[in-house]
């Protein structure tokens, strides 16, 4: 059996599972379970857990029916009778996931990686112990300390900042208000929600107006918790394989900007990438499973960004042709493009609306 080690969280752990059938797999992760960081909304698809064959039973807060969006004057809602997405405790999602990978003959290590030297082995050191595999696998999320140490690049990303915070909202509805570079959320709990932004700017001063906004126009309470973080932009050009002499690297999730430039969403692109950190060829393999989704991802963040002054025409399209919209997906965006083309046929005055948004 070849030797692999991992250094990293939730990503880490999913894959480890698989990487346990033909290795003997070490995985590192310093935080202990209940002093894990989160700086994650914890928003998860219905699909993405089938697609991921997870019960998310126990670790459900709040089931999803629909969305809301909010440009500056326009707002366009997703309503349905069913439940689309789940709000998760990621602590209890986290530490599903790290046991079910230790059941699989995973051997977990719960310290911090601090030194990492490539020489007959990869050599990982940790306060205590030090480690020796041909394999080694980031999976350390949005630090890029050990990317930096081993001279690798460092995606690009947007600055996030969350509250958890009393505020008065549907608790089956999440909100999307429309910015510049991203937007601003709310997401239902369990008597509380959670609210954040991202972008590229004074993301605590935009939080902070946001809520004062919120409170103008509804009951807000106190925040409870703080939390931020960084959310990586897919680059289709970004290398996640690499191979030094008989040594192998690989990054996967956040390490490697397998996240949804739409919506910031991670986890359940990147566990899908992971599904293929066993493969002879991995680069090959994730991409072919969700490469072309990915751009088509960061190809609607684009047109968003450049076309920011359109939201409130892009909102008025929607209310005008909900039907693309209602029977989507979060994760593969390619259905998106289906139903668009689907209502094209059915609508081709459509043309004249969208030539409104584009020009």
């Amino acid at each position: 059996m070849h030797k692999t080690i991992v250094i990293g969280g939730v990503i880490g752990a999913y894959g480890a599972k698989f990487l346990a059938e033909n290795n003997e797999v070490a995985l590192i992760e310093e935080h202990k379970n209940e002093e894990q960081p989160v700086h994650c909304a914890g928003l998860i698809s219905k699909s993405g857990f089938e697609r991921l064959n997870i019960n998310p039973d126990k670790f459900i807060l709040n089931k999803i029916r629909g969305a809301k969006f909010f440009s500056q004057n326009t707002s366009f809602e997703i309503r349905t009778n069913e439940t689309k997405a789940y709000v998760i405790d990621r602590k209890r999602f986290d530490n599903e996931l790290l046991n079910s990978a230790i059941d699989s003959g995973v051997r977990f290590i719960n310290e911090r990686a601090t030194d990492i030297n490539a020489g007959e082995n990869w050599t990982v050191r940790t306060k205590s112990s030090e480690f020796n595999a041909k394999n080694l696998i980031l999976a350390t999320g949005a630090n890029y300390k050990l990317h930096r140490m081993l001279n690798l690049p460092i995606p690009k990303f947007l600055n996030a900042l969350q509250y958890e915070i009393f505020a008065e909202c549907e608790q089956d509805m999440v909100e999307l208000h429309l910015t510049k570079d991203f937007f601003a959320w709310l997401i239902p709990v369990d008597g509380y929600a959670r609210v954040g932004i991202a972008g590229y700017g004074n993301v605590r001063e935009n939080l902070d107006n946001f809520i004062t906004n919120l409170r103008a126009h509804r009951k807000v309470g106190e925040i409870l918790m703080k939390h931020a973080g960084l959310i990586p932009i897919y680059d289709p050009k970004f290398k996640t394989d690499y191979k030094f002499s008989d040594l192998n690297l690989r990054l996967v999730g956040d390490a490697a900007a397998q996240v949804k430039a739409t919506t910031g969403g991670g986890v359940v692109m990147g566990c899908l990438a992971a599904r293929h950190l066993a493969d002879k060829n991995y680069e090959n393999g994730w991409r072919k499973d969700i490469g072309n989704e990915l751009y088509l991802h960061l190809m609607i963040r684009k047109f968003l960004n450049k076309r920011y002054k359109k939201f409130d025409d892009m909102l008025a399209f929607a209310n005008k042709h909900k039907e693309i919209f209602y029977s989507g997906d979060m994760d593969f965006a390619s259905k998106l493009f289906k139903n668009l083309g689907l209502e094209f046929v059915r609508h081709p005055l459509m043309a004249t609306d969208v030539f409104k948004i584009l020009f």
